[in-house]
């Protein structure tokens, strides 16, 4: 179960020493050996975490036994990082016959006849993989602590933490991903954040960090003073390649293949931001809290170096965010008594502020000449900075958007608001998570923007700050927004993003509500039947919230002109749709509507007769034969002759609707909610409406008396 792979393969090279070919051979062979005895471990893995037996079958010398055999992995895992391939496994030759372990895309079960074997890297890999994690589960027990400073605590714990850092190498295949899609960076970001994500590398750190508080702060000190070396130094440039080729040019589309001193640093500085993020408060303990000299180090080295590689800037901009957020969490939980402790994080205050007024104002520049809206005369094509960079570089603006300055905000914020509507243009081709982050981070730049003009407005020297004197919003932002949203209508992630972004600039700018109202034909055409896809009639209850905006939060005249573009398409929807989502959406949008606009329940609306007529004598809105919902209303709503109609005796035909004995009880409760929202959310029901009040009460009581009624037959009658 133990056996290093490097046995395996030793055995199996010194059996084809007579074969011309004799390390694919022997690796074909070794394939074989390694994949029995990784059975064995993931069999006995599955057994103790399954019953739990770890105190009868687990002792330090297992522990010890483990990473002997990772140790003498790690050249063939260095080496198995280069072939073909990720942490999933890749069928060989055929010669090989033992198939214990499944695809990891096959989704488990017993293996069967088609089932091939794999490559020998692959089942290095995965052998790794299987190793560290028996070792994590095992190594963390109460009963074992003792025995894990035993095994591991010689120097500090030195050996084990380099043996850890050793596995935390990034491959190149995952390398060439984040450079052809940055996607796929910001999902292993947030599968590590949420815990679910348990490759080699990431099985090291988790058990580096829990490894600190086991082995207590010598072994801290000894691991960060080795980090610190480590990102301290200087790389080599005639550095040698870990994947070793005669042509080592370039690759991954121009971009240097990672070379063994990089992969180190990318590794370290994965270590470094793990303890920064996880371990925060055993590094206060012990007094490590102040990185930022180390953090202008990285910055110029790292990211704004022309040369550098685009891997380990990305890895260097989430080092660098954990060490703004440590640093202002820091200054703000700390409170000095002595003078000199008091100096001290005055000098570390400054020193971080002037940390952040270079960084950003670097990278709000890079941003603007990837996307080419730079004033200055340089085409964005000279730009040394990739789209994984430039993602990632407002991945870090806006995690550290909080801990700038009102100074800082004033400088740099309308030229960072530019770059992210830039990015949003079809030209940028973002999708996905970097689609959506871009989006958030509108939104919060706007939320803080429109803080900090409160604010000013509220200064007690009676003048307002520099950031309030900031414009808010760009004049393209809702054109650009709704432009998006409009290509990406089938996403609802996105749809949900794009609605808190709305909604800021619907409630904080009275001039952006302006500029939106003139993108509501698309919404209103959808609304009204004239709809391009099925995916715009999908996201019609998303249309309805941000309708619901404007009549809350926009001035009067922008909440009058919405309403008189879009009140006939919301009664005609009243009474055809079915679906709950619309309706509870609907009844909400025009109760916000009646409540702002009063004029509105004297006023005639034109919807389609067929409706009107269906609804009022309690017949069906749609064909028996069409889709339920919105969807099926569209053939009858573009062309269907209209007429003028009083608002109330719309409200009293969807009322009405209800009388229909085909209904549902789910129906009738939508339609039932519905009624009683806009009912109770709206002045325009109260007393002082006393012909409108009258019908309702009337409509109102019918509908009850069919509630009561269906009820009673329920209970009579159950089916």
């Amino acid at each position: 179960m133990c056996t290093p792979c490097a046995h395996w393969l030793s055995v199996c090279i010194g059996a084809t020493s007579s074969s011309t070919d004799t390390l694919p051979s022997a690796e074909a062979l070794a394939a074989n050996l390694a994949t029995a005895s990784l059975a064995v471990l993931e069999y006995v893995s599955s057994v103790l975490q399954l019953s739990g037996w770890y105190k009868q079958c687990i002792s330090a010398q297992l522990l010890q036994v483990l990473l002997q055999s990772l140790e003498a992995d790690a050249a063939c895992y260095r080496a198995a990082l280069c072939g073909d391939g990720g942490e999933e496994a890749y069928s060989v030759a055929a010669s090989a016959e033992w198939t214990g372990w499944p695809h990891a895309g096959s989704g488990g079960g017993e293996p069967n006849e088609d089932t091939l074997s794999y490559t020998w890297a692959a089942v290095v890999r995965r052998h790794a993989t299987q190793s560290w994690s028996l070792f994590r589960d095992a190594a963390l027990l109460p009963f074992l602590k003792v025995g894990l400073v035993d095994v591991v605590g010689h120097q500090c714990g030195l050996q084990y933490y380099k043996l850890l850092l050793t596995y935390a190498v990034l491959s190149p295949a995952d390398v060439e991903a984040w450079l052809h899609d940055p996607n796929s960076f910001l999902r292993e970001e947030e599968e590590r954040e949420d815990g679910v994500r348990w490759t080699t590398r990431d099985t090291v750190a988790q058990l580096y960090t829990d490894s600190i508080a086991a082995l207590g702060p010598l072994f801290l000190h000894a691991s960060l003073e080795d980090l610190h070396e480590c990102l301290l130094a200087a790389i080599p440039d005639n550095d040698g390649r870990e994947c070793s080729s005669e042509q080592p040019s370039l690759a991954y589309d121009g971009a240097v293949i990672l070379t063994p001193s990089q992969q180190q640093r990318e590794a370290a500085l994965f270590f470094m931001e793990a303890v920064l993020k996880r371990r925060a408060k055993e590094l206060r303990e012990c007094g490590a809290v102040d990185f930022t000299p180390l953090a202008t180090h990285l910055w110029s080295n790292d990211v704004a170096s022309a040369t550098v590689h685009p891997g380990l800037t990305a890895r260097a901009l989430m080092l660098l965010t954990a060490i703004v957020r440590l640093a202002h969490a820091t200054l703000a939980a700390t409170a000095p008594t002595a003078s000199a402790d008091a100096a001290a994080a005055t000098n570390t205050a400054t020193a971080a502020e002037s940390f952040m007024a270079t960084v950003v104002a670097d990278s709000t520049h890079a941003l603007s000449l990837f996307t080419g809206t730079s004033k200055e005369a340089v085409a964005a094509s000279s730009s040394s900075c990739t789209p994984l960079v430039a993602v990632l570089l407002c991945r870090f603006l806006h995690g550290t958007l909080p801990y700038w300055s009102d100074v800082l905000l004033a400088q740099h914020f309308v030229a960072w608001q530019v770059s992210l509507l830039a990015l949003l243009s079809p030209k940028a081709g973002l999708t996905d998570d970097t689609l959506y982050n871009t989006v958030e981070q509108l939104a919060d730049l706007l939320k803080v923007a429109c803080a900090a003009q409160k604010k000013g407005r509220q200064s007690h020297h009676g003048s307002a700050s520099t950031a309030a004197a900031a414009p808010l919003m760009s004049s393209s932002l809702p054109q650009t927004v709704m432009n998006c949203w409009r290509r990406n209508v089938s996403d609802p992630n996105l749809a949900d993003v794009v609605l808190r972004l709305l909604r800021h600039v619907v409630r904080d700018d009275q001039s952006g509500a302006s500029l939106l109202l003139r993108e509501l034909p698309w919404v209103n055409n959808v609304l009204s039947g004239y709809a391009e896809s099925t995916a715009e009639l999908c996201a019609v209850p998303y249309f309805l919230h941000l309708l619901k905006y404007f009549f809350e939060y926009s001035s009067d005249e922008v909440a009058n002109g919405a309403a008189t573009m879009i009140l006939d398409s919301l009664c005609q929807l009243l009474l055809s749709a079915e679906e709950s989502a619309i309706l509870g959406a609907l009844s909400g949008c025009l109760a916000a509507l009646l409540r702002r606009c009063l004029a509105v329940q004297s006023v005639q609306v034109r919807v389609a007769v067929a409706t009107m007529e269906a609804a009022m004598t309690s017949g069906a809105a749609v064909d028996e034969g069409a889709l339920p919902g919105v969807v099926s209303t569209t053939a009858l709503v573009v062309d269907a002759p209209r007429a003028a109609y009083p608002f109330s005796t719309v409200i009293v035909a969807f009322v009405l609707r209800t009388l229909d004995d085909r209904r549902n009880e789910a129906s009738l409760m939508d339609m039932g909610d519905a009624l009683v929202a806009i009912m109770q959310r709206s002045p325009s029901f109260s007393e002082r409406s006393s012909s409108m009040s009258s019908t309702l009460r009337c409509a109102g009581f019918l509908w009850c008396a069919r509630t009561l009624l269906r009820s009673s037959c329920w209970l009579l009658w159950p089916p």
